[in-house]
């Protein structure tokens, strides 16, 4: 058998036996000889050398090394570095409220930051993300400025003990006066506890194929080390564009199916706010990008002459994905001339996550060390959030008679919603898989899924997601 294989002590002492018979008048060595003793002492050391050769060459290993020492193989496989996926903090919403029919008679404001805790010991905190506020004549919170009912939060630390059931979030941590309880209506989710080694493997092996940057699998995986703010990017899906040959659109998701973060950038010049351009001028660049979907307007201001708003794809070239223009040289032959302005009205850009993609994905041209281009020369690639498929789920358990029926179905529904919240862009929902998720919990005897009553089908542009409010387990 090839390979490096461990010899017991037993057989090493045979061995040694037989060499000192065969280069001795020795014919034979009783057990009690002194001989013995020695030679026995000597292979019961030699042993412990095999097996500590053997531990090291597993240390070397992918499969067989752990925690630390796999951290370490990933940088010896891929000295540029792949580092271990962090843990992620669950997030969701909380809500303070006055006594019982008291409104507030000024505002009261909740600042960001505002925290809020579970019951337990020890407690697991919350804290706001976004400033808060009960106005004036309310008797419950709600963002400052609108855009939704509750204020976002997250988990203070980082890990699955962030996830909380709806209703578990009670102790108030920070006073916030007249308020007199605290309450997340919704549940905590999609808190992670760091990268396993087995998921860790798995993706040094699938970083190691990609390596050529250009292929489809490449882009996914490099995307999915996109980490931010304790979230990170557990599903992605490049599509390329059969029409647009070089157009590649890669959709990417962090579990929970609401990826989208925007912001506005205000007004910009694109050449010298005073002095104009240089002359010749024909290529720019927005500051802030990826740009979304929605309209730029684009100026340009000859010297001494009036404005005109140019037309996109006749007038000019953009790609959203780098907030690059670039004039078109039937109407520009010669770019901009000396004291033109060129200048972009306010428009909508992607923050957080897919912001954080895209730049993994385009590279950083003033810090390749950090931020190599992952794509190849001539490719669009374009970096987006899916579109989320809100999933309906309803059945009925029947539990063993010695079971906790209560906490059966709990499980139940913990089980069906990570299955579908952990499903890949574009991949079906089975309901196969949702009956044996639900069988496959301690204590069950039965479970009758009602909904859906088919398997449902997902686009390549589309995430199949499950909320509290859309699970009914009875």
């Amino acid at each position: 058998m090839g390979g490096f294989q461990i010899i017991d002590a037993t057989e090493l002492q045979r061995r040694m036996v037989a060499r000192i018979v065969a280069r001795s008048e020795l014919t034979d060595l009783a057990p009690a000889d002194p001989m013995m003793q020695l030679t026995g002492a000597a292979a019961d050391e030699l042993e412990d050398i095999y097996i500590a050769v053997a531990r090291l060459l597993e240390l070397f290993s992918i499969d067989g090394s752990h925690g630390a020492d796999l951290d370490r193989r990933a940088l010896d496989v891929l000295p540029d570095g792949l580092l271990r996926g962090g843990a992620s903090r669950a997030t969701g919403t909380l809500r303070w409220e006055t006594a019982v029919g008291v409104p507030v008679a000024v505002d009261v404001p909740i600042p960001a930051g505002t925290v809020a805790a579970k019951a337990g010991n020890p407690r697991t905190l919350y804290v706001t993300t976004v400033a808060g506020v009960i106005s004036a004549g309310s008797t419950q919170s709600n963002p400052v400025g609108g855009g939704g009912t509750d204020i976002p939060a997250s988990a203070v630390e980082a890990g699955l003990a962030g996830n909380a059931d709806a209703d578990s979030v009670h102790v108030l941590v920070t006073s916030i006066p007249n308020a007199v309880t605290a309450m997340n209506p919704n549940p905590f989710a999609n808190g992670r506890d760091a990268e396993t080694d087995d998921d860790f493997r798995s993706r040094i092996r699938e970083f190691t194929r990609t390596l050529a940057r250009c292929t489809l699998d490449a882009l996914e995986g490099q995307a999915r080390t996109a980490e931010i703010d304790g979230r990170r990017v557990i599903a992605s899906r490049a599509w390329e564009d059969p029409i647009n040959r070089g157009y590649v659109k890669l959709y990417i998701d962090d579990g929970s199916g609401q990826i989208t973060e925007t912001a506005i950038a205000s007004a910009e010049w694109l050449t010298d706010s005073v002095a104009g351009a240089a002359g010749g001028e024909q290529e720019f660049y927005v500051r802030n990008w990826p740009v979304t979907d929605a309209p730029i307007t684009v100026t340009h201001v000859p010297a001494g002459g009036a404005a005109v708003v140019l037309v996109l794809d006749v007038d000019y070239i953009f790609l959203p994905s780098r907030g690059y223009i670039w004039l078109h040289p039937d109407v520009f032959p010669t770019g901009l001339g000396v004291g033109d302005g060129l200048k972009v009205a306010e428009y909508i850009h992607y923050a957080g996550l897919i912001r954080l993609a895209q730049l993994l994905i385009e590279g950083r041209a003033s810090d390749r060390e950090n931020y190599p281009a992952w794509r190849a020369a001539g490719v669009v690639v374009r970096v987006l959030p899916p579109l989320s498929i809100h999933v309906e789920v309803s059945g009925q358990v029947t539990a063993l008679t010695d079971a906790d029926r209560p906490a059966v179905v709990a499980a139940v529904t913990r089980e069906i919603s990570a299955y579908v919240n952990g499903i890949g862009i574009g991949s079906a929902v089975i309901m196969a898989e949702i009956v044996e998720r639900a069988m496959g919990v301690a204590g069950m005897y039965d479970f009758v899924l009602s909904a859906p009553s088919t398997n449902i089908p997902v686009a390549f542009n589309e995430v199949a997601r499950l909320t509290i409010a859309n699970i009914t387990i009875t």
